[in-house]
């Protein structure tokens, strides 16, 4: 498959460039010469200070039209790791019923009438469940490469504190399964994955979900961080089980001996995103799902 990237370029003058290549390396060269585009030709030298590969040419366009309509100050977030705001997945007409003691079977619609590039933490909850896509086009990043089903209908397995990048191209579908807040149960899976679900039929029990899980094929990790550090391990894990108390971030790194800089340096460098904000989306995720669970 021909994976395209979608970057962006400091100039000499300090302003942005972005562009698309499938060639990062000569791409800039390119640039540098001052045969890459009409505008770098005379603010070179250049130097690549972001990228981002995409599935195909299409969402690797959409991608640089996006961002070439940000303003320089969220570019410099780009840049800098301080997640400005993305389009996120539209999730319509929801339905829940209680499953067992402590499981909620969930059916959402899920609806990108464009492209949406957007994180999923699970927090402390477990999902799994089939998702049958009836039109457009579903994948996950994982690092720098994209990770797509095989078929339409796959199987999605997200343990608890998952960090999944969805990308939607045009897509309309159907996620049905199970979620909760319970031990995970033996043999189930310790990271995020997709398969190839042995019958198009969603679970409705723990027993239906471990019975697919066992006859299930071909998985593939899904989560968003391909290769973290030991350290930046650690600090998830620290920030895992500290995230509903109300520890300051910069405690929980004098208590792994790191200094606050390279505390959440190492964090984001893992999981694009700075702790910060995933401590708060911790938070946010359990606040919805609590409120969510009274409702049942």
């Amino acid at each position: 498959m021909r994976l395209y990237y979608c970057y962006l370029l400091r100039c000499g003058d300090g302003s942005f460039y972005t562009g698309i290549t499938t060639d990062l390396e000569r791409r800039v060269a390119e640039h540098n010469s001052g045969r890459g585009a009409r505008y770098t030709a005379s603010r070179h030298p250049v130097r690549l200070v972001w990228k981002e590969r995409q599935l195909n040419r299409s969402l690797a366009q959409h991608r640089e039209a996006q961002i070439k309509k940000w303003a320089r100050i969220e570019k410099e977030a780009l840049v800098s790791g301080r997640r400005p705001r993305r389009p996120r997945p539209i999730y319509v007409r929801g339905k829940a019923q209680i499953a067992e003691e402590g499981v909620v079977r969930l059916t959402r619609e899920v609806l990108a009438k464009n492209i949406a590039i957007g994180d999923e933490l699970t927090g402390p909850y477990w999902q799994c469940g089939l998702v049958d896509v009836a039109r457009g086009t579903m994948a996950y990043q994982r690092g720098d490469r994209i990770v797509a089903p095989t078929g339409s209908t796959y199987g999605i397995f997200l343990p608890p504190f998952s960090i999944v990048r969805a990308i939607l191209s045009r897509c309309r579908g159907q996620w049905t399964g199970l979620t909760s807040r319970k031990r995970l149960p033996k043999g189930a899976p310790r990271r995020p994955v997709i398969f190839a679900p042995p019958s198009p039929v969603a679970p409705s029990t723990i027993s239906e979900m471990m019975g697919v899980l066992e006859r299930a094929k071909e998985f593939l990790d899904v989560g968003r961080a391909a290769s973290p550090s030991k350290a930046a391990l650690v600090i998830k894990k620290a920030l895992d089980r500290a995230y509903d108390r109300p520890e300051r971030l910069s405690d929980i790194a004098g208590a792994l001996h790191m200094s606050p800089a390279s505390f959440a340096r190492e964090f984001k460098r893992a999981f694009d995103m700075p702790p910060v904000d995933y401590r708060r989306e911790l938070q946010r995720v359990d606040e919805v799902w609590r409120a969510f669970a009274s409702r049942v």
